[in-house]
This record gives C-alpha cells, structure tokens and sequence, in this order.
C-alpha cells in the first residue's frame, strides 16, 4: 500500500499536515521491513512519533489482523496497557485521506473492543464470586499514576515559588554524622484503617492492593518508615473466628497509630453478644476508660481512640447510603444470566448486612457527631476509584505538610531540583547520586537502630566512664587525646547481655556532651548484622569512605578495586582529620563479619581496622567474649585501659529500673505484685535479653486471664531458648491463625537469611494477610524495635531456638519437604520480581526488588544446588548487569560459575555466552543510557575476569554511548577512559594509554577545576604512561603535582614537600633520624601518598638520581611500616627497588639483602614457583630491556621463562602471545605491515602450541594477518587466513554471530578486488542476515554492508538494484552514525561512482565532493580515502570529457585537463605517504588512470612510463597471471 497520498492529471499533490498527529505516539507490529519504514515516515511528517518499545505512552498499536489474531507478546502487553488501542494499521491512510483525525474513527479500525472485553471479564469474574470486581482497575492504575505527577509538579511549583533563601535552606547536604542523627526524630508513619467488615471489602481490596504500595512507596523515597495496619483482616463477624482479644487487640494498635483512616457504610458493626462481652471486658484491663462505652462497637471505640484518648491524624470517609442501597438491594428479574447471577449473589450478601433497627440508630448517631467536629477532615464517596483517589490526595498532602517540610530539605535536595543546569554541578550530582542514595540507606538503618536501642535505657556503669576516657584522655576536648601508638576500644559480653544498647547510649551521651564539638567530630556508627551489605568488610569500608566523603563534601571517586579501596583507608582517615576534624568510628559486632573459608577473624580484620592510624581517629569495637581473647591479642590492647568486659544486671534494682524504663515506652507499668514476681526470677532475669524479650511479650495481647499468670508463665522459661520454644508453640496453639500459617512464616524467616518484607512473605506465601500475626510477633522479628516492616532474625539464640525446632532432624546435605517448598517459593518470587517490579503490588521500589533478587536468588540456587536455573539467573542481562556493577559482584559471578563448574580454564565460553545475550539485548533497542551502563558493566566483569581484549571493546562502545548522551567533558567519560587506560597499560598500549591518559586529565579538569584532589588519579595515570613509556621527565611533573595537591588539601606543611632534593647530602647517611613529631606526621599515615613516594622514586631511579630515590624509597617505607606488616606484598615491590638502587650506588650487599626480602616475601605469599614469582622477574626484565640492560634482562627473562614454563606445563604462556599480537596491533596502526605479520606470526606460532589451531584466540590472530594482507594487496594470502579465521570462529561462535559477520564482510571485500563478484555478493548477503539478527536492523553495520552490496550491483551492471541498496545505506549510516561520518561519506563516494556509470556527470563530481568534504573534516586532507576519492573524481572528469560531441575541446581545455592532473598527483602522493610503500594495488590503479589519460591527451611516453610502473606493482603483489597483469601487457605491446 502506499501511505502518502500521489497526484493524478486532475488532483495535485497535497502536502503533510504536520499537526494532524501531533502528541500521538504510535508502535508499529508485523509489517515488513519497507512497510514499516515509510509508515514511519509518513507519520512523522504529519507530526506524530514512532515508538520503539511498546510502552505506556503509546496510544495506537498499527498491525493487521492476521498478526493481532496471533496473540503475540506485543499484543498480550498491549491488551494490559489501558491507553494503548490496537488498530488496523489502514487507520493511518484513512485519517490522511480525510486530512484530520477524528476519535470518531477509532472506532471503525479497532481490532478489539478491550473495554467490552474488561467488561465481559468483570462479569465473568461476577460470577465466579471473586472480590477483586470493582469499577475498573485499569482506570485507577491510570489515575493513581497521573496524581503522582501532578503532585510531583505541585511540590517542584511550590519549591520554584519560595524565596531564593528558603531554597538555599533547603538544598542543605544530608547529614552523616550520628551525633547529629541522633538528636533528630525519626520520621515515621503508622496508619490504622478501620471500617465494619462485609459492606467494605472492594473498598478495602483496593486500598491493599493499589494505594498502600504507592504510600510505602512515595514514603520510601523519602526516607520515611511507613507502616500499615488494617485490623479487618483476619477479623471477621462470624461467630467461629471471634476471639475475646479483639478489642484490645485493635485498640492497642490504635493507639500505636499516628495516622487514622475511618471508613463508615451501613453498618454499625459487632457492639453485642457474649463474645462481644467477654472481649470488651479483656481490653477493660488495658483501656480502663472503655468501661463507659459498653455497647458500642469495636469501629466506635476504635474511633474514640483515635480522636479522644490518642488523638491521631484523623480522615472519615462515609459511603454514600443510596448508592450502596442500590448495589445490594436490587432484586428486579432481568433476562440476561449476568444479571441473575448478580442478583443472586447479591441477595444472600443483603441478608448478611442485615442490622438492628438499634444498631442503625447508632450509626446515625456516629455519623453526626463525626460530622459535627469541625476539626474532622470527612469526605464522600459512591465509588471505589473515587475513594482511593481522595484518600491518596489526604495523604500526601499531610505527609509533605506534617513530615516532609521539616527534614532537611529531602523532597528540594533528592526529588525535585531540577533547575540546575550548570554542566559541571549537574556531571558531580550524576556521579554521586547512586553513592548517596545508597549511603543514605545504610546510614538511615544504622541510625535507627541506634534509636531503637535507646528505649531500652541503659543504666550508666563504669564502661561509660572507660570509654570517655578513652576518647577525651585528661583533656576537655579530643584533640588533646594524643596517642603514639593508637589502639581501638574493644567490649565484650555474651549475646544478650546489652553491648549494642550501651555503645547507642554512650553515643546518645556523646551527643549531648559539652566536650565534643559535632561540627569537628564525625562519629559513623556500624551495627554489623543488619543489613545484608554491612557484613562484608570491603563493603564496610567503602560506606565509611563514602560517608566521610559526603560529609565533608569531597568530589573524588571511591576506587572500585577492592585491594585499592583497602589502600586508601588512611588516605580518607586524612580527609576526616583535616584541619583538626576528628573521627570516630564504631563497629558494633565486629566479630561477625564475613570471612573467607581459610581466614582467622584477626587476619579479616587487617582489612578493617589498620595497624597504625592518626592519632584523632579513634574506634570503638564490641565482639561476643567467644573471640574476645583473640581480638586483645590481634590489636595488643591493655586490658585495663582498652576493654570493658559486660556481664548484664548485677543487682536487683538494675532490674527493676529497666522493666520501669522499658514499660514507659509503651505507657504500661509493673503492680506491685508484678515486681514481687521478678524479683523472684532474678537469676534469669540478670540477661537484659532475656528481661527485654519477656517485657515485649507482656505487652502483646494474648489468651490470659490475668497479666500475672503471664508474666510468671514466661519467666519460669529461666532460659532465653525456653523462652523461645513457648513463645513458638504458643503461637503455633494459637487458633485465631489459619493452620501452618505461623510455622511457615517463622521457617521462611530463617531460611530467607536476611530477613524478608511484610508483602514479601505474604506474596511468597501467597496470603492475602497474617491474620494479625506480624503484630504479634514484630517484637520479636523486627530490628527497629517493633517498628519495622522488615522481620529478620538477629539474635543468634532465636536462630539456633528456630534450628533446632523446626530443622534439627534434618540429615546432613538433606532438605526437608517444608524446607525444599519454602524455598522454592523463594524461588519463584523472586524470579518473577522482573514482571512484579513495576506492579503497584510491591511496596519496594524496581531497583530495589531487583537488588533484593541479586542478594537472595543465588544463595538459594546454590543451597538447593539448582544449577540450572543459576546458570539462568548468570545469563540475565539485568542480573548480570547488577552484579558488575561492584567489585564484590563480580568476584561473586566468579564463584556462581565456579558452582556450576566452569573454571578459569573454560571461562571463554562463559564470556561468549554473555556477548550473545549484550547483542540479544541491544535487539531491544534498550534507552541508550540504560545501553551505556549496562555495556560499561558488562565491560568491567571482563575486565575483572582479566578478559582485557573483550573489556576494552565494551568499555569503548560505553565511552561511545556516554559521549553521545553528555559529550566528552563528563564524569561518565572519565570513568571509562580510567579502566580503558588501564586495560591499555595491561595490554602494553602505551602510546594509546598515554593519549587517553592526556584526554583524562583534560576532562577532570574541566569537571573539577585544576590542581584539585579530584584530578589526583588522572595525574597519576599520566604518569605512570609516561613512565611506561620512558618519558621520565614528564611522569615526574604529573607526579609531583600529585604531591602539591594533596599536600594543599589536606593542610600538611608544603615548604617541606622537596625539601629532601635539595639537602640530600645532609641527610643522605642520616635517613632513619627523623624526628618524633615527623614520624608522627599524618604525611606518614596515607597510604596514597606512599604509592606517590614510591613512583616518585622509581622516575629517580631511572633517571639514575639514587640519592634522591633513596630518599624517596625510605618515606615510603615508614608509610608502609606504619599501615602494613612487612610480610604484605607491596613490600616486595619496594624492597627491590631499593635493592636497585642500592645496587646502583655500589652497596651490592645491601642490594642482595633487599633482594631476598622481596622474594621471600613473594615466596610467602604466593610461593616460589607461583606465577607471580615469574610476572615479577618479567616486569623487571622489561625496565632492564628499555634500559638497554640486556644481558641482565635475558636473565631475568629466562628465570621468569623457567617458572611460567614449570607452573604453566608449556613453552611459553598465552600472555606472550597476546604481547606479540599487540606489538602487530600497534604497528599495523603505523602502516608498517610486514613488521607486523612478522608479529602476528609468532603470537600465531605461540597460540598453536598452547591452545591448538582451533581455538577462538587463534581466529582472532588470523583475522588480524589476515587484515594485513588484504592492506598490502596480497588478496590471495589474505583470502587463505580469512578462510581459517571463518571456520575456527564458525566453531566456536555459531554461524550466526557477529564476528562472523565481520569476516564475511572482510572476504567479500577480497572477493571483490579480485573481480568474484559473485562470491562477493553471498558474503555480504550472509553478513547483512547475520546483523540484522543479532544486533537489529538499525545497526550502522548494516549501512556499511549494505554499501559494499550495492557497490558489487555496480560493478555488475544492475544498477537499480545499486541505487536501492545505496540509498538503504545512507539512511541507515545517517540515522546511526549521523551525516559527518566517514562511512556516510564512503557511501557517498560510492553513490557519486554509480552516477558516473549511469553518466551522470555533475552529480557524481558534486558526490564525490562531499565525501572528500567530510573526510577531511572527520580525519585529515591527507587521509588515504582522501587520494582514492581524488583518483575516482579525477576518472569522472575524464569521461565527462570524453562524452562531449566533439572531445577535440576537451583535449584543448588547458585547464582542466592541468585540474586532473592535480588530482592524480594529490591522490598519489596521499597513497604513498599513508601506505609507505608504492608496492600497493591502490597505487597501480592510478598509475593505469594517468597512463590511459595522458595516451588520449597527453604524451605517450608519459603513458608509456606509468603502465610500466603499474605493470611492476601489479607483478610484485599478485603474478604475471593476474588479469590485470595481462590487460596491461597488453597496452604496452601496442606502443
């Protein structure tokens, strides 16, 4: 069909209406390729867009009928969508021809009625009895969405709206320090929503199901606690359920509640009964002030206690009477089965609603009085939509009102300030982002942690008293605390004695102390356990680090290298003490870190906590008294001055005041009788575990006649594990709770590991309610003191109480039926949290879920040894790109595989298997700053996995796409070029790490200003180029402008930062007599430093300056002695260098002794015949080779040879191949190609015996020689290494892959310079498949082999078929890679050809032209497309010339003939200078072209001289039987 309208004789064209369209987005479905284009197109012209995703903002899905009756994927989401229709794609034609869209036509082009088709379910669903039948489901997802951006504009509106000091105000940094923290409220939000039963289920239904998750999730964002109590499930008014706790139950929760949400239809509810009587006198006990209210029911009381006793934030919401009437009393006879069914239901659901004439009059009454309190916020409503949808207003309206405006600019500083478009702010903001937010979780849980641990006060002893001592010694402030040899604080006690409640009240004392100053002091508590990432010390580390530079406002990267981030810890210890700042830092637990199978805890927490650190940082540890020998030992700690050892309550009065203070909480207090009670209990009750957990259950309501009877139950468990097991049972007697229900909570609990989510559990064990049970055990599972929607379990005796009851008879390596159901409802859940994510059933955000999946499903996987569906979660492109994106992921990633069973030998596989799924995935036509980082990640796993050919290829085509999105100068730029510089200095690319090294440095220049902290590693990469490539002078300027800034930043004295060049023959003799207060310098305390110093010294070295290398060398070492045991690796480093220079300046036996150091250290860490042993002995050979050292690098060279051999069982190792390539690599860029082949054939030879012929490797080296010969016109030696590159890579890829298209294209490119046409055009053919399947249609790929296609149909005479495939090119290589592009101007050249063979003159020069025009713009006048171009215009003007009536004319234009000459001349010179050598076909086809031009107008023995020139070349690269060769001999023989 065609979609534009055509003129005929009596109609002219007539042109677009450009807004017919305008703010339609349509998605096209099942049309073939051209089709699709030019509907595109035509669409566009008339204003609308063209998604390429099916999305919400899509209005018109176009296919046809045929595709819309085979159910697709695509269809099924469209028919989910609400404001998507799925029309007949003649729609489009229809509106044109008419010239204006009409909703009238819709209609007519429907492929389905979805709303008849909604409706139809509904009734259906009617039928059926389900409760999820309300007015319309996708209509109120619609308007739940449209509030939240309304909202979302109202807040930015109002926030442009204040005064430029108020917006200041509020643009204030979040806050890190817990000193500061502490002192604030927590914000948090518990809403109670109470209505009768059976006349609001579709009310309540809906509130769970869509409005909950957007609150918790809008309260989520800003960091609020939000808790939901809905009291009506699990409560119904059937007699069988009823229990006599009910009413204390809801009013407990009641008052618990800050937010109160009433809902009131037409009826009174349960207010009669012995039931009821027996309940109203239970809650008696705790609500004495009921005792006036007999009568009333459980809804009215709870509404008294909500507005009288605890007043709340209060909303009613009354049904409209009529209309419900309506709905339930409709008993008229109809014909349809629908309505029959309904009235049916309808009737039985009339008779059930049925109240007393007494109980209506008291609904009335309540009604009234609500309404006549002016302070009542009520409203109306008759629909379900319409109540969810003022109640969601109410809400956040009063959170941003009650909360919001008073937390320190949350909503301005995290949501809404988007006015700042200043690139640098906006590049810093970009890049610190995700590092605050997640910051700001992790600081947010251990905050409220600390202040859940302070309702249980904590009577102040003599530990306080150790620990100030420890912190302020005999001064009034910190900074007079001075410690030569600084230690931590280490206390202990057994679990539950109460040494995380002292630490949370010590620091809650610290904040109101006079001693300490908050704005010098930043104190960062760890409560190790409570999230899952707090756990891993690496992680721990990088939270500390990120916090101080949040805090303090440094815009420097964290490091992502693990072994890095563990080099830095005294680097950001500096940070935190600049200026006289001080820093404390607690870790609670510290002996329940993660640790390796074969690592002691104390070798863990080298890690951690460094042996020497500044004297104004001070730690504060706690441990289980199981490991608190070890840890006094580890640390050499007084334990007198540095430990304080908790035994819990020594006497009885301690135990009072606490059940006192711990009651007060929650406004209840012990009888007399009561503390008679304890006191007779109090061995047990010394546990401040054991007393809180006993005091927690006392409070919760249960079935006991008195508290006392309660309360001497629970204590008689004498144990916390006895307390346990009854707590347990209890609740598993307990029949208020469906059977199993608690059983399988509690399990799934303990199984999750971490801990799970209210919604979670329910989901995974798909409940639509626990029936009251998180309350009652929230006391027990939560880690906020009850406050928390999060269960987990955190002390070790519950989980041992849990293992033993529900899993101690399980056999070892055996799961348990309940135990294999439980987790694979695990299972299940989260591998559908890709689909569930998005659904508003979740209260977690996506990236949350998403995150929550990578913790959780392969610990799971492995526990049940699924390695098939790990292997499933492994090839995930979102699972995956998750995980990279930290160091710890990818080790991770590692070890998953490792469980499978792929190890380092097969890992290549692996790595295919993921560039499959990356090309998969860019078929989906991802957003491309999605695209960017997931290929970033992707390239940072194969960095990470030493991968490094395939990580610099990913990692470029993310620098690629970050240029794209933000240009060069931003800090996404940045951070690839850092690991492309990298990857390149693994490589041995030197000149290309050099050069990205210089554009590096421009960028964080740029981003943060010069001689800034944040350009310190670009320095240094530069440096270290420059050092690798013998540039010493350079590498020293970079380096010791490191030294200047850090130095400056930090506040050390900079007169003494050279001092050590100028005065070293002062203190040559004398560098181990530093002073005292130098060594104490924080100088000697930064590990970055350290790394400066020693590169620093090996450029002196180099340049041969020893005194001052020696100088150097020495700082270094102090560094490394205060921070590092000598047994550390990076020792062995310096000890050699030391012995080099030592060796230098005639100390030879000093030199051996450093030398032995550094080798035994190696030895002891990796062992003398490890591989290290010999990369160490090889790097050393290089610098020994690039000082002309030769004899003594051969000998180096053949010790590390020695070693690789015996460790590797080979001659050689692959890495030696892979120097060897990159030497051809560098100099095949330098045109110098039989250097070249000659290295890649020794990396070819090398690979062979160590990998076989077949291995993908190979393929790789082949392609590259190949490449080479295809350069120098060798077509037939290039065809043959192509043909192996093809096979191998066939073998090991599939036939479908895209670097097999590359090869195919390379041979067609040979194919077609040696005139096989037809060979050539089946390569491209297959290519161009290959490609549109693997990376889609729209790849420039496609442009490039479509254009050597179409250039094939030339050469072949069909030249409609070449302007078609031309033409596809352009477009597409427009569309890709834009209209200045060198492969867009290659098409062009080759288009202006085609006109030259269709004798279109003019336009194939004004063509060529263009080409020549972009080349030079995107390269240099002197590129080699350059001189081809040139040669092909000059050949159009001849045969311009020659088509002339009389070319008598031609010959006598002096000047135009005098311009082709030019042009030959100029192309010549081009290809001669670009390829180094005249020996190239490229070169002889010129020499035919002046030799043909000058025999028709020129002279003859300048023709004679240029075919015998091309005659030579054509002999030297190919043979006298080449066609050429012969049609050449041929012409000669004439003259």
């Amino acid at each position: 069909m065609s979609w534009k309208k055509t003129s005929t004789n009596n109609e002219p064209l007539l042109p677009p209406i450009p807004t017919l369209f305008k703010d339609l987005t349509f998605y096209i479905l099942g049309l073939s390729f051209s089709e699709t284009t030019t509907l595109k197109s035509t669409i566009k012209s008339y204003g609308g867009d063209v998604a390429f995703q099916l999305n919400k903002n899509v209005k018109f899905l176009l296919t046809t009928k045929e595709q819309y009756e085979k159910n697709c994927t695509k269809i099924q989401t469209a028919m989910k969508l609400a404001t998507t229709e799925i029309l007949s794609k003649d729609f489009i034609q229809h509106c044109i021809t008419k010239r204006y869209f009409s909703i009238d036509f819709i209609n007519e082009f429907k492929l389905v009625n979805k709303e008849l088709l909604i409706n139809e379910k509904q009734s259906n669903d009617n039928q059926n009895n389900t409760s999820s039948s309300f007015e319309s489901t996708d209509s109120l997802e619609s308007i739940l969405s449209k509030l939240k951006l309304e909202i979302k504009q109202s807040l930015l509106e109002q926030q442009q709206q204040q005064p430029k000091s108020q917006q200041q105000q509020s643009q204030q940094p979040q806050q890190f320090n817990q000193l500061e923290l502490i002192k604030n409220e927590k914000k948090s939000i518990k809403l109670f929503i109470s209505s009768t039963f059976l006349d609001m289920e579709k009310e309540r239904e809906a509130i769970v199901k869509y409005l909950i998750p957007e609150i918790r999730d809008y309260c989520n964002e800003k960091n609020i606690d939000f808790n939901f109590v809905d009291m009506r499930w699990g409560i119904t008014e059937s007699k069988d359920i009823l229990k006599k706790s009910t009413i204390a139950t809801c009013l407990q929760e009641v008052s618990n509640c800050n937010y109160f949400i009433s809902l009131l239809g037409d009826r009174y509810g349960w207010s009669s009964g012995d039931e009821y009587t027996e309940s109203f006198n239970l809650a008696k006990i705790y609500y004495p002030w009921i005792d006036t209210h007999i009568g009333k029911s459980i809804t009215e009381l709870e509404i008294l206690q909500a507005t009288t006793i605890t007043p709340k934030f209060n909303l009613f919401y009354f049904k409209n009477v009529s209309a419900t009437t309506t709905t339930t009393t409709t008993t008229t006879t109809t014909t349809t089965t629908t309505t029959t069914t309904t009235t049916t239901t309808t009737t039985k659901t009339t008779e059930e609603l049925i109240e007393s004439e007494e109980s209506i009059q008291k609904l009335k009454e309540l009604k009234n009085k609500i309404s006549n309190e002016k302070q009542n916020k009520i409203s109306n409503f008759s629909k379900v939509d319409h109540l969810i949808t003022i109640i969601y207003k109410d809400l956040i309206e009063r959170i941003n009102r009650d909360l919001l405006t008073s937390t320190n600019g949350v909503i301005s500083n995290n949501n809404y300030n988007n006015n700042n478009n200043n690139n640098n702010n906006n590049n810093n903001n970009n890049e610190n982002k995700s590092s605050e937010d997640n910051q700001n979780l992790e600081v947010n849980k251990n905050s409220s942690y600390l202040k859940s641990l302070l309702k249980q006060e904590f009577i102040k002893n003599y530990s306080f008293d150790k620990l100030n001592q420890f912190i302020f010694g005999d001064g009034i402030n910190i900074e007079n605390s001075i410690q030569s040899d600084p230690k931590p604080f280490l206390i202990t006690s057994s679990i539950g004695v109460g040494k995380s409640t002292v630490l949370a009240n010590w620091v809650k004392q610290l904040s109101t102390s006079n001693q300490i100053d908050p704005k010098k002091t930043l104190v960062v508590c760890f409560f190790i356990g409570i999230t899952a990432n707090n756990k891993n010390r690496i992680e721990l580390l990088r939270q500390l680090f990120s916090i101080i530079k949040l805090q303090y406002q440094v815009s420097i990267p964290l490091s992502e290298d693990p072994s890095s981030l563990k080099e830095e810890i005294n680097y950001w210890y500096g940070i935190a003490t600049k200026d006289g700042r001080n820093l404390i830092i607690i870790y609670d637990s510290i002996d329940t870190i993660e640790k390796g199978s074969d690592e002691t805890l104390s070798e863990a927490l080298l890690d951690l906590i460094p042996s020497r650190y500044p004297e104004n940082v001070k730690i504060v540890c706690s441990c289980y008294t199981d490991n608190y020998e070890e840890l006094v030992q580890h640390f050499q700690l007084d334990k007198i001055k540095h430990t304080s050892i908790l035994t819990g309550f020594t006497e009885q009065q301690q135990i009072l005041d606490f059940s006192k203070s711990y009651l007060s909480i929650f406004k209840k207090e012990l009888t007399p009788v009561q503390i008679e009670i304890i006191k007779k209990f109090l061995e047990p009750c010394s546990s401040p575990l054991f007393l809180s957990s006993v005091l927690g259950e006392l409070i919760t309501i249960g079935n006991y006649n008195t508290l006392n009877e309660k309360l001497i139950m629970l204590l008689s468990t004498q144990s916390i594990i006895n307390f346990y097991l009854i707590q347990l049972s209890r609740w598993e007697s307990d029949t208020t709770f469906p059977k199993n229900l608690v059983t399988d909570i509690i399990q799934l609990i303990y199984l999750s590991g971490n801990g799970l989510y209210e919604d979670e559990i329910l989901s995974i064990l798909n409940l639509k309610s626990s029936f009251g049970f998180f309350s009652q055990c929230r006391n027990l599972f939560t880690v906020f003191g009850g406050g928390s929607n999060y269960f987990t379990i955190l002390s070790p005796y519950l989980k041992l109480t849990i293992g033993l009851k529900y899993f101690g008879n399980k056999k070892d390596g055996q799961l348990l039926p309940i135990e294999s159901k439980l987790l694979s409802n695990l299972i299940n859940y989260f591998e559908n949290q890709n689909n569930s994510s998005s659904s508003s059933s979740s209260s977690l955000s996506s990236s949350t879920s998403l995150k929550r999946k990578i913790d959780y499903l392969p610990k799971i996987l492995i526990l049940i040894g699924d390695k098939s569906k790990l292997q499933e979660f492994l090839l995930n492109i979102e699972n995956i790109n998750q995980l990279s994106k930290s160091e710890i992921g990818k080790s991770q990633i590692h070890q998953y595989w490792n469980f499978i069973g792929i190890n380092n030998d097969n890992f290549k596989e692996i790595i295919n298997l993921y560039k499959f799924k990356w090309a998969q995935y860019c078929n989906g036509n991802p957003p491309l700053e999605e695209l960017a980082t997931t290929t970033f990640n992707i390239g940072s796993l194969f960095e990470h996995l030493s991968m490094y050919d395939e990580a610099y290829t990913f990692i470029e085509k993310s620098q690629d796409y970050h240029i794209q999105l933000y240009g060069d100068s931003h800090s996404s730029v940045a951070n690839d070029l850092k690991h492309l510089i990298s990857i390149n200095i693994k490589r041995s690319k030197f000149d290309q790490a050099g050069y990205q090294s210089e554009k590096l440095l421009t960028i964080t220049e740029q981003l943060f200003g010069k001689e800034h902290l944040g350009t310190i590693e670009s320095l240094l990469l530069n440096g270290l180029t420059f050092k690798k490539q013998t540039q010493y002078s350079k590498s020293l300027e970079f380096y010791k402008s490191c030294l200047k800034i850090i130095y400056r930043f930090l506040g050390y004295n900079q007169s003494n930062i050279f001092i050590e060049e100028t005065n070293i023959n002062n203190n040559n003799n004398n560098n181990n007599n530093n002073s005292k207060e130098d060594l104490n310098s924080p100088i000697y305390f930064n590990i970055k430093l350290g790394e400066i110093f020693q590169s620093i010294a090996d450029i002196y070295r180099k340049l041969g300056k020893f005194d001052i290398a020696l100088n150097y060398y020495n700082k270094t070492l102090i560094i490394f002695k205060n921070l590092k045991k000598e047994t550390h690796h990076c020792f062995s480093e310096l000890y050699k260098n030391l012995g080099l220079v030592s060796k230098k300046v005639g100390n030879y036996q000093i030199a051996n002794e450093y030398y032995e150091k550094s080798l035994s250290i190696v030895e002891n860490n990796y062992g003398k015949d490890h591989v290290e042993y010999g990369f160490i002995l090889c790097d050393l050979a290089d610098t020994k080779r690039k000082q002309e050292q030769y004899i003594e690098a051969e000998n180096l060279y053949n010790q590390s040879l020695d070693i690789l051999k015996r460790k590797l069982n080979q001659e050689t190792s692959i890495e030696i191949a892979e120097i060897y390539n990159d030497l051809g690599l560098i100099r095949k860029k330098q045109s110098n190609y039989k250097e070249a082949i000659s290295f890649y054939k020794q990396s070819i030879s090398i690979a062979q015996k160590s990998l076989g012929k077949l291995h993908l490797k190979i393929s790789f080296f082949n392609l590259n020689l190949a490449d080479c010969y295809r350069k120098i016109g060798d077509y037939k030696t290039s065809e043959q290494f192509y043909s192996k590159c093809l096979l191998i890579t066939q073998d090991n890829l599939g036939y479908d892959h895209i670097e097999v298209a590359e090869i195919l294209n390379s041979i067609g490119l040979v194919y077609k310079k040696q005139g096989k046409y037809q060979q050539a055009e089946n390569q491209y053919k297959r290519a161009i498949i290959i490609v549109n399947k693997s990376l889609g249609s729209d790849n420039y790929k496609n442009g490039i082999y479509m254009n050597n296609l179409a250039d094939i149909y030339r050469k072949l005479g069909s030249y409609e078929m070449a302007k078609t495939y031309y033409n596809k090119a352009l477009l597409n290589i427009e569309k890709a890679l834009g209209k200045e592009h060198s492969e867009y101007a290659e098409v062009l050249y080759c288009l202006g050809l085609l006109k030259l063979s269709l004798e279109e003159y003019q336009e194939s020069i004004k063509l060529i032209n263009q080409a020549i025009t972009i080349v030079s713009n995107h390269f240099s006048p002197q590129h080699v497309k350059i001189g081809i171009f040139k040669n092909s215009l000059a050949e159009v003007l001849i045969t311009q010339g020659k088509s002339l009536p009389n070319p008598r004319e031609f010959a006598s234009n002096h000047q135009e003939i005098n311009t082709i000459r030019s042009l030959f001349d100029s192309s010549l010179s081009i290809l001669k200078t670009e390829f180094g050598t005249e020996q190239h076909p490229e070169i002889a086809d010129i020499f035919i072209n002046m030799a043909e031009f000058e025999f028709q107008f020129g002279s003859h023995s300048k023709s004679l001289e240029h075919f015998k020139k091309a005659l030579e070349i054509i002999s030297i690269v190919f043979d006298e039987n080449h066609s050429k060769y012969q049609l050449i001999s041929d012409r000669i023989r004439y003259f």
